[in-house]
């Protein structure tokens, strides 16, 4: 006999007895329109079966069988649709990226490599044709004419009669730059001893010339190297902004290095006849690592020295200058007071930021202060947390980023404090902070310090004419400081609620109408609260760095001319692919848009769970990622899409290291992105694609785009906490507590996934897109080909137990 259900009347005679309808469990399909997690209104109960409420475990596949439910508001979904039709009908392309992208990149390269990457960076370097004006009217104002004189008279180093340094030999065929090394030294120590060096405490000169042609002083890259260079004659400097270098492993520190050395002489005789440019080259190896070692170099000089001539380089932000040669015998007058300039006492004429300063005990900064103005012109000194950057740019041409970590000095809070050389017809920085201001997941900013400089005030009016000269305009940010990268995470749910904050924060972004453009593992923090409590959601993970970022409604017309960089390992395949050396046809380009950094999230994420266990503790690199960082841009992208093919992760060890949440999170990640990036693929490689009408189509679906990669991080998340997931919210000994193949909650079958393409690793395909939209060429199996197996890369043996510094990420143990 089946249930009944009564119905009461005001009086008991109209009561009735009607059927219940039958229930069958586990066969009820509901359809579309009904949501048991949001009913429908108006629907009585007489027309239902009974419906009992799921248990947690059946939420999951009860929303995969009804469907996600909204994420946004309709306001918010309004505004997000608005701003991608937007970006689909205004924005055709992007700023092109820097050629030194396309190049492969070495951790040691040979020398003819590595001034080939530097001539990318520099671009071209400027020649004037002043006859020398500008040099000769630089540091008048510290030797007059009547010191010089008497100068010669005391040193007997000049013959005025003659009108010749005595001591630097005459041309002849068989002269050598060895010759020149030691008159030199002898000369420029004579001259620094006379107008520039007194005592130090030590009784050691201030500065001081040292041959240094046969020292090997060594190199600091983005990675670990073995470089290292030989300036024919460096001068060594004392002062706040220099250090000793650091000890080697036999505990001794060489008397001279880039991080003390105010400025170098190279030597060449004249009858070598190098070009400005190669001489160039030569130097700028050198430079770039003054300003890698001297974060708060603003500029650097060096002298090309014959033994008849002297030719002044200049280096900065925009690049590199020279002049004309200068006759050292018949104007000595200039030799002497460039000399002199360029390793003066005073820090400020050596092209210092004195902002910055540091307290110095046996040669080495121990702490510093940073000072900088606030929008109402009011100065703050901060103390700095860490003696060096934070995060540091390697590169001579470009915004020079600088990152800080600074305290408050009556908060004691810690702040970040960005330095950086924008380019002048680019948007600041701050401009779309002041417009992000209180959104989620974004950093927020406190203060900013505009006009610091500009490269043309280190430059003669004339030069910075040049159609190749670029102005750059320093800029200071003082932003909140959060957590430490998100690298430094302790558990999956960490992990996984910082990037979906995160990403939600790039969400916010796009509403105000701001892309950001440049995700990488270094511009994603984990959240902090000040008392050390976990944040709320919403604050679990931040975007930093907006430099990149562009207003959705530019103008298309007023593009920067400064070319973009960036880290190769988090660019999306589609940025890659309209690199120099990957695109076939250089009219065929599109605009870097929200898909393409959903991308490099993606990239962000697959690094993390490749390089380190559920618990933090990190493990070698697999060559992948290396070389992801190191090939050219096309090989870069053929190695990233067979990456996206793939549906498995490196055999079982990568998953036994993770919870099968995370794993799905990375597949379903995978799953979204992969149609996108073959369909922007097609449209590069196909020259008859309307590139338009295309995009406006993928930005039809943005809503679906971000609820789509939000869902996969909630429902991880969700299920995390679901199943008890405390196991992992704590590191002890450098593993992951309560998590292996033997633990309970591990099963190696959850996954369910088809194991294809099961060869050891995912480099043994390297595909190339096809052009042509035919129907052959679109089909599975012939819209692309698959080059030869290549040897694989494999994944080192891990190094379990404590996390230790491996790669180009300093956010990681620093922050």
């Amino acid at each position: 006999m089946p249930p009944t259900i009564q119905h009461s009347s005001t009086a008991d005679s109209d009561r009735t007895q009607v059927p219940a309808p039958a229930y069958v469990p586990n066969t009820y399909q509901p359809d579309e329109s009904c949501n048991p997690f949001n009913p429908p209104p108006k629907l009585s109960h007489l027309n239902l079966p009974i419906f009992t409420p799921s248990l947690p475990r059946e939420e999951a596949r009860l929303k995969r069988t009804l469907g996600q439910p909204p994420l946004f508001s309709p306001n918010t979904r309004s505004s997000l649709q608005s701003a991608g039709s937007s970006f689909g009908r205004k924005q055709r392309q992007s700023t092109p990226y820097s050629d030194k992208i396309s190049e492969a990149l070495k951790p040691n390269p040979k020398r003819d490599e590595h001034k080939k990457l530097v001539k990318l960076e520099l671009g071209t370097f400027i020649g004037l044709k002043d006859e020398g004006a500008w040099a000769k009217s630089l540091y008048t104002h510290l030797v007059s004419n009547a010191s010089i004189d008497e100068f010669f008279a005391e040193s007997g180093l000049y013959n005025a009669r003659t009108r010749r340094w005595s001591t630097i030999p005459e041309s002849t065929s068989d002269l050598e730059e060895g010759d020149l090394y030691k008159p030199f030294v002898d000369i420029s120590n004579a001259i620094l001893r006379k107008f520039v060096l007194t005592e130090s405490e030590e009784g050691e000169l201030l500065r001081e010339a040292i041959d240094t042609h046969d020292t090997n002083i060594p190199h600091h890259e983005e990675v670990k190297t073995t470089l290292v260079s030989r300036p024919d004659v460096s001068i060594r400097g004392q002062g706040s902004s220099f250090q000793v270098p650091e000890a080697n492993r036999e505990g001794t520190a060489p008397k001279v290095g880039f991080s003390n050395m105010s400025s170098f002489e190279e030597m060449k005789v004249e009858k070598s006849n190098v070009s400005a440019t190669a001489q160039g080259l030569q130097v700028a190896v050198y430079v770039r690592q003054i300003f890698i070692h001297q974060p708060n170099r603003r500029y650097v000089r060096v002298l090309i020295l014959t033994e008849t001539n002297l030719r002044l380089f200049h280096f900065d932000r925009s690049g590199g200058l020279y002049t004309p040669y200068i006759n050292i015998h018949q104007d000595p007058y200039t030799f002497i007071r460039l000399v002199v300039g360029l390793n003066s006492l005073d820090e400020s004429v050596l092209g210092f930021d004195m902002s910055i300063q540091w307290r110095i005990e046996g040669g080495r900064k121990i702490d510093g202060t940073l000072k900088t103005r606030r929008e109402d012109d009011t100065t703050i000194i901060y103390n700095l947390s860490k003696v060096d950057p934070i995060i540091t740019f390697f590169d001579i041409s470009g915004r020079g980023t600088q990152w800080w970590s600074v305290s408050d000095p009556i908060t004691g809070d810690q702040l970040l404090i960005k330095d950086c050389w924008k380019a002048e017809d680019r948007v600041s920085e701050y401009k779309h902070l002041k417009k992000t201001r209180g959104l989620p997941g974004v950093a927020q900013m406190l203060s900013f310090e505009r006009n610091r400089g500009k490269t043309e005030d280190f430059r003669p009016s004339d030069s910075t004419a040049h159609k190749e000269f670029h102005n750059r305009v320093a800029a200071r940010i003082v932003i909140n400081s959060y957590g430490d990268s998100i690298e430094s995470f302790k558990s999956p749910k960490d992990l996984l609620c910082a990037l979906r904050d995160a990403i939600n924060g790039h969400m916010n972004l796009y509403l105000k109408k701001r892309l950001h453009r440049d995700v990488t593992i270094d511009n994603i923090l984990l959240g902090k609260k000040a008392d050390g409590s976990n944040p709320d959601p919403g604050y679990r993970g931040f975007l930093i760095d907006l430099y990149m970022a562009i207003k959705i409604g530019r103008d298309m017309n007023k593009l920067s001319s400064e070319r973009r960089t960036g880290s190769r390992r988090y660019l999306s395949i589609a940025v890659l692919l309209c690199c120099k050396d990957s695109i076939k046809n250089p009219f065929t380009t599109i605009a870097h848009d929200h898909l393409d950094d959903l991308e490099s999230f993606f990239y962000v994420y697959s690094y993390i769970i490749h390089v380190y266990d559920s618990s933090g503790a990190s493990y070698d690199i697999p060559e992948l990622f290396i070389d992801w960082e190191q090939c050219a841009a096309s090989k870069t992208v053929e190695s990233k899409y067979t990456f996206l093919r793939r549906k498995l992760l490196k055999s079982k060890e990568i998953e036994e290291r993770w919870p099968q949440q995370c794993i799905n999170v990375f597949q379903g990640f995978r799953k979204f992105l992969l149609p996108h990036a073959e369909k922007k693929m097609d449209i590069i490689n196909d020259d008859s694609a309307n590139n338009e009408t295309e995009i406006k189509y993928l930005m039809t679906d943005i809503v679906k785009h971000y609820e789509t990669v939000l869902h996969l991080f909630n429902n991880a998340i969700d299920s995390l906490e679901d199943e008890g997931a405390s196991a992992f919210e704590t590191v002890q000994g450098g593993s992951a507590k309560g998590f292996s193949t033997s633990a309970a909650n591990y099963d190696p079958d959850r996954n369910g996934l088809k194991r294809e393409l099961e060869d050891e690793y995912y480099m043994h395909e390297l595909p190339q897109a096809k052009r042509g939209r035919g129907s052959e060429a679109n089909s599975p199996e012939r819209r692309y080909e698959v080059l030869p197996p290549r040897k694989s890369s494999k994944l080192v043996t891990p190094q379990r137990g404590a996390r230790h510094f491996h790669g180009p990420s300093p956010l990681r143990s620093k922050l």
